[in-house]
This record gives C-alpha cells, structure tokens and sequence, in this order.
C-alpha cells in the first residue's frame, strides 16, 4: 500500500484520476517474467515493427511515404513483399488516413490488395478509415474508438498531424504522443505514426516531431531521387532502440502503378573514393607483386602522377593504412613496398 503521506512530501495529497491500483500496477519486479520483443515485420532477415511500441515514419511531401505505407499493408497481406516478411500471421491492421480525399484512400488500399494479389474487395484483415472531414479533436477521439472497437495489431496514422491544432504546442504534442504511447500498451499494438520532415532539415516537424522520435522505438525516412520517371524511392533506418538494419529499401513505381524493389549501388563512401585514387595512381606503375626500394618508389609515384615529392611522401603511409601497399623486411635495413 502507498502512505498517503509519502504521497504529500512529493506534491501529491491525492492523485488526480489515478488510482492507487493502477499506480502500483506500475512497479517493476526484478523477478517478475517481462514477455521479450515481439517483431512483426522482418527486412532482409531483420525484425522490425514491435508489438507494443510506436515506429515513425518520416519525409518531406511526395517522397513516397505512403507508397512505402502501401508496401507494409501489402506485406502483412501476403505474408511477403519484396525483402520483406511477415512474422505473425493474420495480422490485422487499422488504417487511419487524415490527409487525403476518400477516393486517394480507396486507390491506396486497392494497391496493397493487388500487390498482395488479392481481389480488391472488403478485407477483415485491413480496415481503412478516411477522417479528413473532422476536426482534430474529433480524429483523436475516432482513434481511440477504432482501436478499441477492432482490436488491431498494427495501427497505421497517416499522418498525425491532422490529430493536432498546433504541432509546435508543448502540451497538445505531449498529450498526444502520451496518447500514442497508452495505445500501444494497452491494446499491445505497434503503431506507425507518419510526418512531414521541417524543410529546412531532416527532422520531423514542431514539438510534435521532437516528442515523436524521442518516443518512437524506430524512425525511418522516405526520400525520393528526383522528378522523373527514372528517380526511385529510399527507405532509411535513421534511428532505433532495436537491432539496426543497415539495408536501406529502395523501389520504383511500374508502369502499372505499383511499387517494385530496385536494387541502386550505395554512393561510394568518401574514404572508397580516396582509396580508389591512390590505387589508381599506384596501377600506373606498379604491377601487383612487384616490388620496389623506397627511393625508386617514391621517384616512380611522381613521375607517374606529377605529384610533389612531399606529396608522393603523404601518399605512401596513407597506401600502407589503406592496404594497398605493404613493407616487409627490417625497418632498419633497405625497405621494399609490395603492392
């Protein structure tokens, strides 16, 4: 039991709307047995998506947020898109979309019926809400009505912002991402909360962007490419409490509408490109295992890529750290690099 005295020393002669039963429903045993995570989702063998915990999905405006949305419902589906997995099956997902009309509603679930290859009717297994015509008090009230009523196991928001006045209101954003959180343990749901990213940055929106990626046990970003037909779309883990997955997801839309992985290079890292200048510079005049003393290499390396002597002096450490070259022989007698 709680004295009600050590309740007054902190401030608190009687909790507002909290029960002591609840409170103490709050202490953690360290002997009490915790359920571990449980993944819903898998990418290339990596579980993502946690019963029980809120995943933010951010991006700037027609990045490709709700096609990637479209992705995941297709998923859970099908049991498998792409590289990704279901974990449990029969999944049910609620979908709440806040921003688009009801017709761009029904296309986005009609697309995920499709790439799951199913027929596009009524499917128990996702039921998509349009609340775009009611005010923010009245979406956050819906949600809370829907996810009792259904009982689902993923719940999608595109995008909480419409659940909000102000998203840069300290107290409205706290609530509602203590909201959020209630949610998913509650009725022991995961639960994607999409927003627009600031566009001066790469972070999600007002206070409400701040208190959603401190919350959220993983955030993933949406870009796109470019405006033509060529660019692609890329999904990037950015920040998680769980296993990082390292992959990014990149797609195009085919010709049919639908989203279809693609595979694109990952731009070369600033210490490759440097490695690949300094071994090209090397293949100009050293063949692989031929070796030289280190005055005939340095004099070599210049006359090779016009470079200064000390240049050429810089380069030759950088080469041994990089693996290009290597020394063998005593370090006082006469030195010999191998390529």
């Amino acid at each position: 039991m709680i004295n009600k005295e050590v309740l007054s020393k902190i401030g608190i002669s009687r909790p507002r709307e909290l029960s002591e039963e609840r409170l103490m429903g709050c202490f953690v045993s360290v002997t009490q047995e915790f359920k571990g995570q449980e993944f819903l989702m898998s990418y290339k063998g990596r579980g993502f998506l946690v019963r029980g915990d809120i995943t933010a999905i951010k991006g700037r405006a027609k990045s490709g947020k709700t096609c990637y949305l479209s992705v995941l419902v297709a998923t859970v589906l099908n049991g498998k898109f792409a590289g990704f997995g279901a974990l449990v099956k029969d999944l049910k997902v609620l979908y709440i979309d806040t921003e688009q009309s009801l017709s761009n509603t029904q296309r986005i679930i009609k697309k995920a019926l499709r790439m799951a290859g199913l027929p596009e009717q009524d499917n128990k297994r996702i039921l998509p809400f349009n609340l775009r015509e009611f005010t923010a008090e009245e979406r956050t009230q819906a949600l809370e009505m829907l996810v009792e009523n259904s009982k689902p196991d993923i719940v999608i928001i595109d995008g909480i912002r419409d659940l909000l006045v102000d998203f840069n209101d300290i107290k409205e954003s706290h609530y509602l991402i203590s909201l959020l959180m209630k949610i998913t343990k509650v009725f022991q749901c995961a639960l994607i909360a999409v927003l627009h990213e600031n566009k001066a940055d790469q972070n999600m929106r007002g206070h409400a962007g701040t208190e959603l990626t401190n919350k959220s046990s993983e955030v993933y970003q949406v870009s796109r490419s470019g405006d033509d037909e060529r660019s692609f779309y890329k999904v990037t883990q950015t920040d998680t409490r769980n296993l990082p997955i390292d992959e990014a997801f990149t797609f195009q839309i085919g010709e049919d509408g639908l989203p279809q992985e693609v595979f694109v290079a990952s731009p070369l890292t600033p210490s490759e490109k440097r490695k690949n200048t300094i071994t090209e510079n090397f293949n100009r005049f050293m063949e692989p295992g031929t070796s030289l003393t280190y005055t005939k290499l340095i004099s070599s390396y210049m006359e090779a890529t016009g470079l200064a002597e000390a240049t050429a002096k810089k380069h030759l450490p950088e080469a041994m750290d990089l693996g290009i070259l290597i020394k063998n022989g005593d370090e006082y007698s006469r030195r010999i690099y191998m390529v």
